[in-house]
């Protein structure tokens, strides 16, 4: 299951950026009509939903690519349906049409659009108080602190997100089949898990998730702010 999201990371985190970069202009724009002095620099609500609006865009791509991953991940050794996500993807397509690629596509808009909200505004928020607190431009950030505020944001991420991305799993690897499906949508797989297993099982691998956030998300804002002082943002 570790092909399909290494295929599809570069063109998420491509739509992710670009589709914020978008955003973040559109209220400049809007900002510098209403007589901002600093129009640049957005309100917490405005980066919200810069950061709102990647994540739909995102969803578009992402639903799919993490459908065929979970289920990938979920055969076991004796129960192989899958040999790939080609296979995958041609056998649910005959039976279920191009929609059954979209399973659980409700609930992943729901977390893409949450979370990066929350990603993206903290980082954002965490700069731009930099550079007013400190009276930098940009690009003259430290790289240590760009790592430190990327860090953040990727720990607020999953703290938002998580347990919507436990339902997101369970919804996903539930059956085709509505007759023997175990959940109906979103609010009967919280409170089926509820009932069944605590609050303990919408945070199962929690701490492994959180362990691998700080460094992988530090690593994409430096490499995002290296990339956007290069072409000159």
């Amino acid at each position: 299951g570790t092909l399909t999201p290494l295929i599809g990371v570069g063109a998420c985190v491509s739509i992710q950026f670009g589709a914020l970069e978008y955003a973040k202009r559109t209220f400049s724009v809007l900002n510098r009509k209403n007589g901002s002095t600093h129009p640049e620099h957005l309100s917490t609500p405005q980066l919200f939903l810069s950061g709102a609006a990647s994540g739909l865009a995102n969803s578009i791509l992402s639903g799919p690519i993490e459908h065929v991953r979970t289920r990938l991940q979920v055969q076991s050794a004796g129960t192989v349906s899958y040999s790939g996500p080609g296979d995958f993807a041609k056998k649910v397509t005959s039976q279920y049409g191009v929609g059954g690629l979209f399973k659980g596509q409700t609930v992943t808009v729901l977390r893409e659009c949450f979370g990066y909200g929350t990603y993206f505004a903290t980082y954002e928020w965490l700069v731009q108080r930099e550079m007013e607190k400190e009276g930098k431009k940009r690009n003259q950030i430290e790289t240590w602190k760009q790592c430190l505020y990327g860090a953040g944001a990727g720990y607020a991420l999953w703290l938002a997100i998580y347990p919507i991305d436990v339902i997101k799993s369970k919804i996903q690897t539930d059956s085709f089949d509505k007759s023997t499906r175990k959940y109906t949508g979103l609010f009967d797989c919280a409170r089926k898990t509820f009932a069944q297993e605590g609050a303990a099982g919408f945070y199962r691998g929690f701490w492994a998730c959180m362990f691998r956030a700080g460094p992988a998300n530090a690593a994409t804002f430096v490499a995002y702010e290296m990339t956007m002082n290069l072409i000159g943002r």
